[in-house]
């Protein structure tokens, strides 16, 4: 499929199976895939577009794992900013739970906590929320722990 005939599936796709290899552990692979998919948006003129807001979720969790959590935060701030818009609540929920964990990561477990509630009151309205109602538990897992290096 050409990126230029079918933009918006080549980098949904691209996005989608990064977070997915993310899902599996595997790191390399949903870097190498958010780059491509952030790289062809970019490339077309659709980094604003609401349907790019799952390619700045796929970057976003990419940073998120190698630790950069101040570009993780823009990122995933943006692709919030992006699925603001009717019929993307699932999108919403998912940045949602992934910025609460950057901002957990960050030391700020009131922000974590608040996007987290966001969150959850989001998913008990969605009609099929897929995987997000166990993704959201086992955040809310992680946010009785305190952040690695960070003090109470």
């Amino acid at each position: 499929m050409s990126d230029a005939r079918q933009p918006y599936a080549v980098i949904s796709g691209l996005a989608v199976l990064s977070l997915l290899a993310g899902d599996e552990g595997d790191d390399q692979t949903a870097t190498s895939l958010a780059d491509r998919a952030t790289a062809i948006a970019d490339a077309q003129g659709l980094s604003a577009e609401p349907l790019s807001g799952i390619v700045h979720m796929a970057l976003g969790r990419a940073l998120t794992r190698q630790g950069d959590l101040v570009q993780a935060q823009e990122q995933l701030d943006w692709a919030l900013e992006l699925v603001a818009v009717d019929g993307m609540a699932v999108h919403r929920a998912h940045a949602l739970l992934l910025l609460a964990a950057v901002r957990h990561g960050r030391g700020d477990l009131p922000g974590a906590r608040a996007l987290l509630q966001r969150a959850h009151e989001l998913i008990g309205q969605l009609a099929d929320p897929g995987v997000l109602p166990t993704c959201s538990s086992r955040a809310g897992g992680c946010l009785t722990r305190r952040p690695a290096g960070r003090p109470r």
